[in-house]
């Protein structure tokens, strides 16, 4: 009889469920990481994957690019995330 494998949670990939990408990461879990990929990013955030690559495009939000120009792989560092963060509420705060 065979058992299932554990999923290490911060190794695994992300599950796509109706056609959105969710992490599968705890929210204690999001709060440790140094460097999120888009998907964390988004999670951690609750915003959509399309407002944190486009962000990036922009350049607006600070990423570094693990894969090609044509297939980018972004990884963002949590205190870039951070600073974003704070631009853009202090920017709806004079709204």
């Amino acid at each position: 009889m065979t058992h299932p494998q554990a999923v290490n949670p911060l190794t695994a990939p992300p599950q796509r469920k109706g056609g959105r990408q969710r992490t599968t990461l705890t929210p204690e879990q999001l709060d440790a990481l140094l460097m999120l990929d888009v998907v964390e990013a988004a999670a951690l955030l609750r915003v959509g994957t399309d407002l944190i690559r486009r962000e990036i495009r922009e350049g607006r939000l600070i990423a570094e690019n693990y894969g090609t120009p044509a297939r980018p792989l972004y990884r963002i560092p949590r205190p870039q995330l951070d600073a974003w963060r704070a631009e853009r509420r202090a920017a709806q705060a004079v709204k």
